[in-house]
């Protein structure tokens, strides 16, 4: 992974953290509400140590497992993206909770 890759990881992470941030949860039921939390904290604590992280601080093997964590949040960013409904992005990005766990502990 490269520094470029590593801010395009960055800025993936923001977005799928903006789509989970603006579903009104007032559209939601009770388990759904507790799931965009659930969510919204995973991909909110990925995106702060991303932001305070720099690719040259991790370890070479940090930076090796980023590379897989770093395809499935683009290819969670785009599959988010194209979405139509709030539940459906939700339901999408709850699917990838453990790779926002795993980003926030290696950034």
């Amino acid at each position: 992974m490269n520094d470029q890759e590593f801010n395009d990881m960055r800025t993936n992470i923001e977005r799928v953290f903006a789509d989970l941030y603006l579903i009104d949860i007032a559209t939601l039921n009770a388990d759904q509400r507790k799931l965009h939390q659930r969510s919204l904290s995973a991909a909110y604590l990925a995106l702060v140590n991303a932001e305070h992280s720099t690719l040259g601080q991790l370890t070479e093997d940090a930076k090796t497992q980023l590379i897989p964590l770093a395809l499935n949040v683009q290819r969670l960013q785009h599959e988010v993206s194209g979405l139509p409904t709030p539940y459906e992005k939700l339901e999408a990005v709850a699917k990838e909770l453990s790779a926002f766990g795993r980003l926030a502990q290696l950034l």
